[in-house]
């Protein structure tokens, strides 16, 4: 399996900036097991290296300065852009102007970290990805750990609350560690090409399935196996990788027309099986003949929670063997949460087709150029197709777009993609 490497000489650890980065790299998977809500912490950590490399290194001065922003940047800012132009008329005005203006910083944010990364050496690069995996992987084991013997250090910080003692407060660490876990096996086997490399991967690979199998949060086990299935596949038939960017912008864009009415049959299957996918299903015909009433440019940024009827309780009820409705109620939830546990209705619903259509560009676009750049590298290539796929799928079945955690670690996720993928710098000039 092929690394691009670079003979970068031996450098003193913790010598420049770009060397710290391990620490808020280390810390991000356990912030986000234990503290979701504080992944920005981490964030603005590798803000303050860039800014302290950035008064050191005149020549990085220059090469930030003189960079221009690409067109998948362009369009994925103008989505928070649009928020802001459109808060006056939104359901929540005041909040949507506040959540917009949050998303704009930690897109721009974001952007510049991914310039920052750029500049360092490869092996820098990989062992920030490592890290960050070895730490998911970590505290992974020691919060299962913890639920296996009753819970004594969940009990201790939280009390006996019965969510999080059954491990579902977990679920946010679990899908940024599931977006690490193929990134940071790539990283040891670019790092140690060898049998301590492969080991090390495979090691790596077998033990955060197992740990995510075991979590509440299915998404993140079932979109790793997506994710694998997908990089096996683009690894052994790589033409196949330029139908990914396809289509991602199709389900972005086609996302309201392929919402089909809950059918008797389908919802008295799902009911029993899978009562969290049939209480789905009914907020996606909630959200949808509401989108038709907005379809420009929808209804405000990060608004469902404000989405009319969005509180009138949806109750599902359990069915006979003839697919009829017993009036036994299985689950009681709101017509529409927070969020539509959907990212493209969510961006539809929040932004219309403005906002849909800037996104499906953005990812399109971002898609392609990496995959441009990675011509010729199958594995690499097939990384970021599985990657971006596990990305794709958990944001269309399960958390809010806009939640400031989650934007977090698709920051996150981006960089390791990233940081694996992306050549080293002409000459190795930043050592």
């Amino acid at each position: 399996m092929a690394c691009v490497c670079d003979g970068s000489p031996a450098i003193k650890w913790f010598s420049l900036p770009r060397h710290w980065v391990v620490v808020p790299a280390f810390s991000a998977p356990i912030i986000a097991y234990l503290a979701p809500l504080g992944l920005w912490a981490p964030l603005l950590a590798m803000l303050l290296l860039v800014s302290w490399d950035l008064t050191r290194d005149q020549d990085l001065r220059r090469s930030m300065r003189n960079t221009s922003l690409p067109l998948a940047g362009l369009l994925a800012l103008a989505l928070p852009l649009l928020g802001l132009a459109t808060a006056p008329w939104s359901l929540l005005p005041g909040f949507t102007a506040q959540r917009s203006l949050a998303v704009l910083i930690q897109m721009v944010s974001l952007l510049l970290l991914l310039r920052w990364q750029s500049t360092w050496p490869q092996r820098w690069r990989w062992t920030m990805v490592l890290t960050a995996g070895l730490s998911a992987t970590g505290i992974a084991t020691l919060t299962y750990l913890d639920f296996s013997l009753g819970s004594p250090i969940a009990r201790l910080l939280h009390g006996d609350a019965h969510y999080i003692i059954e491990g579902g407060s977990l679920s946010r660490g679990a899908a940024l560690h599931g977006f690490l876990v193929l990134p940071s096996s790539y990283a040891a086997l670019c790092l140690w090409r060898s049998k301590r490399g492969w080991l090390l991967a495979a090691t790596l690979l077998i033990l955060n399935i197992a740990l995510l199998a075991r979590n509440a949060n299915d998404t993140a086990y079932f979109a790793l196996l997506i994710g694998g299935i997908l990089w096996l596949l683009v690894g052994i038939l790589p033409q196949i990788r330029w139908v990914v960017p396809i289509l991602a912008a199709t389900l972005i864009l086609a996302m309201p027309l392929l919402v089909a009415p809950l059918q008797q049959a389908t919802y008295c299957t799902l009911i029993h099986k899978a009562p969290s996918l049939a209480h789905r299903l009914g907020i996606w015909n909630t959200v949808a003949p509401l989108i038709a009433e907005h379809p420009l440019f929808g209804w405000g940024l990060d608004n469902a929670r404000a989405a009319p009827g969005g509180k009138v309780s949806l109750e599902l009820r359990a069915c006979d063997a003839n697919g009829q409705p017993t009036g036994k109620i299985e689950v009681i939830g709101e017509s529409i949460p927070l969020h539509p546990h959907n990212g493209a209705l969510d961006l539809w619903f929040c932004l219309g087709a403005a906002g849909a259509i800037s996104a499906a560009g953005a990812v399109a676009l971002a898609l392609t150029h990496r995959l441009r750049q990675l011509r010729g590298q199958r594995w690499p290539s097939a990384i970021t197709v599985a990657v971006s796929a596990q990305l794709g799928l958990t944001a269309l079945i399960s958390y809010g777009l806009w939640q400031a955690w989650f934007i977090s670690a698709l920051s996150f996720s981006c960089m390791s993609i990233a940081a694996i993928t992306e050549p080293s710098p002409v000459g190795e000039t930043r050592r």
